[in-house]
């Protein structure tokens, strides 16, 4: 007679952790399709002003725009990358290396490094002058991108 309560009573255990084992499989699926959502945003906007700095000149005003909204994203980058959402684990496939995690606060200060960089993007291209608009845009890309992806990102094959 004490054995259906105590097999009840595992089965049901067995159950609700199968549960919350899915339920984090969805969880962190879903924060990988938004985080790989933002990520090609910000690609968006720094293909349009790659055109911009290199043959589009007459769309000048447009870049602080596209650079606001990479600084916003920017902000976002560390809530993008919760624990448990790298490559391995239940969120599905991934490029983000376990360094991300690894060196967290090193992650937070170079998404802070590509907002600051990006929010100078905006007040140079403001001003009117292409060149300047040109170097802020370049540093932007290997100082807040690339470095980023350098140390956190798988190398592409």
């Amino acid at each position: 007679m004490r054995f259906r309560p105590l097999a009840l009573a595992a089965g049901i255990l067995t159950l609700a952790t199968a549960g919350l084992a899915v339920a984090q499989q969805w969880e962190s699926s879903g924060i990988l399709a938004y985080r790989q959502s933002e990520m090609k945003v910000l690609g968006a906007h720094m293909g349009a002003i790659k055109a911009v700095v290199t043959d589009q000149r007459d769309f000048l005003a447009s870049v602080p725009r596209h650079a606001e909204d990479i600084a916003a994203v920017a902000k976002l980058i560390p809530s993008l990358f919760p624990e448990g959402s790298g490559a391995g684990t239940p969120a599905g496939d991934t490029d983000a290396l376990p360094a991300i995690w690894e060196k967290w606060g090193d992650f937070q200060a170079q998404a802070q490094t590509m907002g600051k960089l990006a929010e100078e993007l905006a007040a140079t291209a403001e001003t009117g002058d292409p060149m300047a608009t040109a170097q802020a845009f370049a540093k932007l890309g290997k100082e807040g991108c690339g470095a980023c992806h350098e140390t956190f990102r798988k190398k592409s094959s």
